[in-house]
């Protein structure tokens, strides 16, 4: 516990200084974080399927998407996920002894990693990026101290056994709670809209830690790496954000609040 409580402490210290000093130290850093859990998941799964360049494309897929950005070409993003599934589709053709299941396990990772987590370039320079983390750590704070005292019914044994219904729930009311005083206290506009953003980003956050353990029950590993000690890998500690990421950035965008 005490591994743990350090390493998140400096992970704590090192996300603040990305995230006040901005430009490519913030985008550079997500490029980093992308790849790395890239290869993670790569790692995973490489018992699952042949290692081939379909799986160094999405290395490839993940610099384009951190280009596009620093170069201003947001409406290119079709155009690169057509070139992509494009450049997966000559592989298939082009290597004879590739599998449907070796794509899929694949262009897998490409969306679920590279191209959910490339929604954060988009909060550069803006405080709203702080929802993010406050409603997939919220969740999952509030979730395990909801559970650990209130938890009869379990959500997903199969998956995770000692999650439950009543910390999922918890989970979600701390989230909500958290992004609401978050607004109220940083003059943020549309509190009631963010309320209720994050009851449902807390529902997608808590989808995407589930959606991590389902990938390593698959792949039969406990944790995707060792990166920060007590937490596992950046897709341990990432797995929330990845799937909160884009849902509060197009929540945002309909709401008019980015």
């Amino acid at each position: 516990m005490k591994t743990r409580i350090i390493s998140g402490l400096i992970g704590l210290a090192i996300l603040l200084v990305v995230l006040y000093s901005g430009g490519m130290v913030f985008k550079g850093t997500i490029l980093a974080i992308t790849l790395v859990g890239l290869y993670e998941y790569h790692r995973a799964i490489e018992g699952l399927k042949d290692k081939y360049i379909v799986s160094y494309m999405n290395y490839l897929f993940a610099i384009a998407l951190f280009f596009k950005d620093i170069l201003g070409m947001e409406d290119y993003l079709g155009e690169i996920l057509f070139l992509y599934a494009i450049a997966v589709a000559m592989h298939m053709v082009l290597k004879r002894d590739t599998t449907l299941k070796d794509v899929s396990y694949s262009m897998f990772g490409g969306i679920y990693v590279a191209f959910f987590l490339s929604h954060l370039y988009s909060f550069e320079g803006s405080m709203l990026i702080w929802l993010i983390f406050i409603v997939a750590w919220m969740t999952d704070t509030f979730a395990y101290f909801t559970g650990m005292f209130f938890g009869k019914h379990k959500l997903c044994p199969h998956l995770s056994p000692k999650k439950t219904v009543e910390g999922a729930l918890g989970g979600v009311v701390g989230a909500a709670v958290s992004a609401v005083v978050f607004s109220l206290y940083f003059k943020v506009n549309g509190v009631f809209l963010i309320g209720i953003m994050a009851v449902f980003g807390s529902v997608i956050s808590q989808v995407g830690d589930l959606t991590a353990s389902r990938i390593k029950r698959i792949a039969g590993i406990k944790d995707y790496g060792n990166l920060m000690p007590g937490h596992g890998g950046v897709l341990d500690r990432f797995d929330s954000i990845i799937f909160a990421s884009p849902f509060i950035y197009y929540s945002l965008k309909l709401f008019g609040l980015m």
